[in-house]
Protein backbone atom coordinates (compact mmCIF):
# COMPACT_ATOMS: atom_id res chain seq x y z
CA UNK A 1 0.00 0.00 0.00
CA UNK A 2 1.41 3.61 -1.04
CA UNK A 3 0.49 6.22 1.81
CA UNK A 4 -0.28 10.40 0.32
CA UNK A 5 -0.45 11.63 3.26
CA UNK A 6 -0.14 15.74 2.29
CA UNK A 7 -1.87 16.69 5.37
CA UNK A 8 -0.40 20.17 6.94
CA UNK A 9 0.83 20.75 10.08
CA UNK A 10 0.98 17.47 12.96
CA UNK A 11 -0.31 14.48 11.61
CA UNK A 12 0.60 11.76 13.94
CA UNK A 13 -2.41 9.59 15.26
CA UNK A 14 -4.26 10.45 17.85
CA UNK A 15 -6.10 8.27 20.95
CA UNK A 16 -9.87 8.59 21.65
CA UNK A 17 -10.67 9.34 24.99
CA UNK A 18 -12.45 6.74 26.36
CA UNK A 19 -15.93 7.29 26.24
CA UNK A 20 -16.37 9.15 22.67
CA UNK A 21 -18.33 8.43 19.90
CA UNK A 22 -17.01 6.63 16.94
CA UNK A 23 -18.96 7.60 13.53
CA UNK A 24 -18.73 6.40 10.35
CA UNK A 25 -19.78 8.69 7.83
CA UNK A 26 -20.95 6.70 4.86
CA UNK A 27 -23.79 4.71 3.64
CA UNK A 28 -21.33 1.93 2.27
CA UNK A 29 -21.81 -1.27 3.62
CA UNK A 30 -18.62 -2.89 2.82
CA UNK A 31 -17.17 0.25 4.72
CA UNK A 32 -19.42 -0.72 7.51
CA UNK A 33 -18.47 -4.43 6.93
CA UNK A 34 -14.94 -4.12 7.36
CA UNK A 35 -14.79 -1.85 10.62
CA UNK A 36 -17.63 -4.72 12.13
CA UNK A 37 -15.19 -7.72 11.21
CA UNK A 38 -12.20 -5.63 13.03
CA UNK A 39 -14.70 -5.58 15.91
CA UNK A 40 -14.67 -2.02 16.10
CA UNK A 41 -17.60 -0.18 17.69
CA UNK A 42 -19.27 2.78 16.04
CA UNK A 43 -22.64 4.29 14.58
CA UNK A 44 -23.25 5.29 10.50
CA UNK A 45 -24.10 8.94 10.57
CA UNK A 46 -26.89 10.24 7.67
CA UNK A 47 -25.54 13.01 5.40
CA UNK A 48 -25.70 14.33 2.12
CA UNK A 49 -23.07 14.91 -0.14
CA UNK A 50 -22.56 15.96 -3.83
CA UNK A 51 -19.15 14.24 -4.92
CA UNK A 52 -16.80 16.67 -6.97
CA UNK A 53 -14.31 14.88 -9.55
CA UNK A 54 -10.92 16.63 -10.63
CA UNK A 55 -9.94 15.22 -14.15
CA UNK A 56 -6.78 13.00 -14.32
CA UNK A 57 -6.38 13.87 -10.67
CA UNK A 58 -7.62 10.75 -8.44
CA UNK A 59 -5.79 10.94 -5.28
CA UNK A 60 -6.79 14.81 -4.69
CA UNK A 61 -10.41 13.87 -5.64
CA UNK A 62 -10.40 11.31 -2.97
CA UNK A 63 -9.09 13.36 -0.21
CA UNK A 64 -11.54 16.20 -1.15
CA UNK A 65 -15.06 13.87 -1.59
CA UNK A 66 -13.64 12.37 1.92
CA UNK A 67 -12.69 15.65 3.70
CA UNK A 68 -16.40 17.05 2.70
CA UNK A 69 -17.89 13.96 3.74
CA UNK A 70 -16.66 14.08 7.76
CA UNK A 71 -16.73 18.12 7.63
CA UNK A 72 -20.66 17.66 7.08
CA UNK A 73 -20.35 14.88 9.63
CA UNK A 74 -18.44 16.95 12.23
CA UNK A 75 -20.64 19.58 12.00
CA UNK A 76 -23.53 17.73 13.11
CA UNK A 77 -21.75 15.76 16.26
CA UNK A 78 -19.27 17.98 16.74
CA UNK A 79 -18.30 15.61 20.29
CA UNK A 80 -18.05 12.70 18.10
CA UNK A 81 -14.44 11.43 16.08
CA UNK A 82 -15.61 11.02 12.78
CA UNK A 83 -14.36 8.23 10.00
CA UNK A 84 -15.30 9.42 6.07
CA UNK A 85 -13.81 8.13 3.09
CA UNK A 86 -13.73 8.22 -0.60
CA UNK A 87 -12.48 5.54 -3.47
CA UNK A 88 -11.82 6.04 -6.97
CA UNK A 89 -10.73 3.84 -9.68
CA UNK A 90 -8.41 4.85 -11.76
CA UNK A 91 -7.15 3.96 -15.29
CA UNK A 92 -6.30 7.04 -17.78
CA UNK A 93 -9.20 8.57 -16.38
CA UNK A 94 -11.41 8.25 -13.18
CA UNK A 95 -14.09 6.00 -13.75
CA UNK A 96 -16.83 6.65 -11.40
CA UNK A 97 -20.04 4.78 -10.54
CA UNK A 98 -22.02 3.55 -13.68
CA UNK A 99 -25.05 5.45 -14.87
CA UNK A 100 -26.77 1.85 -16.22
CA UNK A 101 -25.29 -1.73 -17.03
CA UNK A 102 -24.52 -0.60 -20.86
CA UNK A 103 -22.11 1.86 -19.23
CA UNK A 104 -20.81 -0.50 -16.34
CA UNK A 105 -20.33 -3.11 -19.83
CA UNK A 106 -17.68 0.09 -21.25
CA UNK A 107 -15.99 0.28 -17.59
CA UNK A 108 -15.54 -3.46 -17.33
CA UNK A 109 -14.22 -3.67 -21.21
CA UNK A 110 -11.43 -0.82 -20.66
CA UNK A 111 -10.32 -2.63 -17.33
CA UNK A 112 -9.89 -6.16 -18.79
CA UNK A 113 -6.35 -7.72 -18.90
CA UNK A 114 -4.80 -4.02 -17.48
CA UNK A 115 -4.11 -2.71 -14.03
CA UNK A 116 -5.67 0.11 -12.70
CA UNK A 117 -5.07 1.74 -9.61
CA UNK A 118 -7.82 2.18 -6.38
CA UNK A 119 -7.06 5.38 -4.31
CA UNK A 120 -8.89 5.99 -1.55
CA UNK A 121 -8.73 8.83 1.11
CA UNK A 122 -9.87 8.08 4.69
CA UNK A 123 -10.14 11.78 6.77
CA UNK A 124 -10.79 11.69 10.75
CA UNK A 125 -11.75 14.66 12.70
CA UNK A 126 -12.10 14.64 16.12
CA UNK A 127 -14.23 16.44 18.63
CA UNK A 128 -14.59 20.14 18.11
CA UNK A 129 -12.78 19.92 14.96
CA UNK A 130 -9.29 20.57 17.43
CA UNK A 131 -7.79 18.40 14.14
CA UNK A 132 -8.26 16.98 11.00
CA UNK A 133 -6.37 13.84 9.38
CA UNK A 134 -6.39 12.78 6.22
CA UNK A 135 -4.29 9.99 4.30
CA UNK A 136 -4.61 8.76 0.80
CA UNK A 137 -4.00 4.85 -0.03
CA UNK A 138 -3.39 3.63 -3.18
CA UNK A 139 -3.49 0.23 -4.54
CA UNK A 140 -3.02 -1.93 -7.97
CA UNK A 141 -5.14 -4.06 -9.05
CA UNK A 142 -5.07 -6.41 -12.31
CA UNK A 143 -7.64 -7.69 -13.90
CA UNK A 144 -7.99 -10.58 -15.77
CA UNK A 145 -8.50 -10.80 -19.71
CA UNK A 146 -12.44 -10.72 -19.56
CA UNK A 147 -14.64 -12.22 -22.49
CA UNK A 148 -18.24 -10.74 -22.68
CA UNK A 149 -19.76 -13.71 -21.35
CA UNK A 150 -18.19 -13.33 -17.97
CA UNK A 151 -19.02 -9.18 -17.90
CA UNK A 152 -22.64 -10.81 -18.64
CA UNK A 153 -22.66 -13.06 -15.87
CA UNK A 154 -20.86 -10.57 -13.34
CA UNK A 155 -23.47 -7.75 -14.35
CA UNK A 156 -26.68 -10.31 -13.08
CA UNK A 157 -25.01 -11.19 -10.24
CA UNK A 158 -23.70 -8.09 -8.88
CA UNK A 159 -25.41 -4.82 -8.60
CA UNK A 160 -22.82 -2.25 -10.56
CA UNK A 161 -24.23 0.89 -10.42
CA UNK A 162 -23.17 1.69 -6.79
CA UNK A 163 -19.94 1.06 -7.45
CA UNK A 164 -16.45 2.74 -8.59
CA UNK A 165 -15.61 1.15 -11.62
CA UNK A 166 -18.41 -1.17 -11.61
CA UNK A 167 -16.99 -3.63 -9.79
CA UNK A 168 -16.56 -4.16 -6.02
CA UNK A 169 -13.73 -6.97 -5.05
CA UNK A 170 -15.78 -8.79 -2.23
CA UNK A 171 -18.55 -9.58 -4.66
CA UNK A 172 -17.85 -12.25 -6.72
CA UNK A 173 -14.68 -10.82 -7.42
CA UNK A 174 -12.38 -14.02 -8.03
CA UNK A 175 -14.46 -13.64 -11.99
CA UNK A 176 -12.28 -10.22 -12.72
CA UNK A 177 -9.08 -10.25 -10.63
CA UNK A 178 -5.79 -11.50 -11.01
CA UNK A 179 -4.22 -10.06 -8.45
CA UNK A 180 -3.61 -6.77 -6.28
CA UNK A 181 -0.86 -5.52 -5.29
CA UNK A 182 -1.05 -3.12 -1.95
CA UNK A 183 -4.02 -2.69 0.47
CA UNK A 184 -6.82 -5.27 0.05
CA UNK A 185 -8.95 -4.04 2.42
CA UNK A 186 -8.25 -0.22 0.24
CA UNK A 187 -9.93 -1.54 -3.00
CA UNK A 188 -12.84 -2.77 -0.86
CA UNK A 189 -13.66 1.18 0.17
CA UNK A 190 -11.46 1.24 3.87
CA UNK A 191 -8.10 1.22 4.11
CA UNK A 192 -7.54 -0.21 7.47
CA UNK A 193 -3.66 0.30 8.24
CA UNK A 194 -4.01 3.82 7.49
CA UNK A 195 -6.93 4.18 9.87
CA UNK A 196 -4.97 2.26 12.79
CA UNK A 197 -2.48 4.94 12.08
CA UNK A 198 -4.72 7.45 12.71
CA UNK A 199 -6.47 5.82 15.41
CA UNK A 200 -3.94 3.73 17.21
CA UNK A 201 -6.22 2.40 19.70
CA UNK A 202 -8.61 0.30 17.13
CA UNK A 203 -7.82 -3.44 16.90
CA UNK A 204 -4.97 -4.77 14.49
CA UNK A 205 -6.56 -4.96 11.43
CA UNK A 206 -4.94 -6.61 8.88
CA UNK A 207 -4.37 -9.73 10.59
CA UNK A 208 -7.42 -9.94 12.31
CA UNK A 209 -9.52 -9.22 9.73
CA UNK A 210 -8.15 -11.04 6.87
CA UNK A 211 -7.37 -13.96 9.05
CA UNK A 212 -11.59 -14.42 10.04
CA UNK A 213 -12.76 -13.17 6.98
CA UNK A 214 -15.77 -10.94 6.15
CA UNK A 215 -19.19 -11.26 7.51
CA UNK A 216 -21.92 -12.38 5.50
CA UNK A 217 -24.24 -10.11 6.26
CA UNK A 218 -23.96 -8.10 3.49
CA UNK A 219 -23.38 -10.27 0.61
CA UNK A 220 -19.62 -9.76 0.85
CA UNK A 221 -18.52 -12.93 -0.18
CA UNK A 222 -14.44 -11.94 0.51
CA UNK A 223 -11.14 -12.74 -0.98
CA UNK A 224 -8.09 -13.27 1.23
CA UNK A 225 -4.25 -13.23 0.35
CA UNK A 226 -2.60 -16.58 -0.31
CA UNK A 227 -1.62 -18.61 2.30
CA UNK A 228 -1.84 -17.41 6.36
CA UNK A 229 -1.16 -14.54 8.40
CA UNK A 230 -0.57 -12.45 4.90
CA UNK A 231 -0.18 -8.85 5.41
CA UNK A 232 -2.09 -6.12 3.37
CA UNK A 233 1.83 -4.90 2.44
CA UNK A 234 2.57 -8.02 0.40
CA UNK A 235 3.84 -6.08 -3.11
CA UNK A 236 1.75 -8.54 -5.40
CA UNK A 237 -1.02 -11.37 -4.16
CA UNK A 238 -3.04 -13.64 -6.06
CA UNK A 239 -6.66 -14.00 -4.85
CA UNK A 240 -8.52 -16.93 -3.49
CA UNK A 241 -11.97 -16.85 -2.26
CA UNK A 242 -12.27 -17.29 1.54
CA UNK A 243 -14.34 -18.15 3.89
CA UNK A 244 -16.90 -16.08 6.25
CA UNK A 245 -17.49 -15.66 9.96
CA UNK A 246 -19.93 -13.58 11.95
CA UNK A 247 -19.09 -9.78 12.04
CA UNK A 248 -17.96 -8.01 14.81
CA UNK A 249 -19.81 -5.42 17.24
CA UNK A 250 -20.20 -2.67 15.28
CA UNK A 251 -23.71 -1.05 15.30
CA UNK A 252 -24.61 0.33 12.04
CA UNK A 253 -28.05 2.09 10.86
CA UNK A 254 -29.58 3.17 7.72
CA UNK A 255 -27.75 6.52 6.22
CA UNK A 256 -27.17 8.47 2.94
CA UNK A 257 -23.70 9.49 2.46
CA UNK A 258 -22.54 8.16 -0.87
CA UNK A 259 -19.65 5.86 -1.30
Amino acid sequence: MQSHDRTRGKTAGERREKGTPLLLASASPRRSELLKAAGVRFSVIRCQVKEKEFAGRPASTARFNAERKALIAARRRPEAVVIAADTVVFRGKILGKPADRAEARRMLEVLSGRTHRVYTAVTVIFPGGRKKITRVAMSQVKMKKLQPETISAYLRLVNTLDKAGAYAIQEHGRMLIDKISGSFTNVVGLPLELLKQILPELPRFSENLLERGFPSSAGITGLCPQGPRSSARTPGRRLRPCATAAGGPGVSAPGSCPG
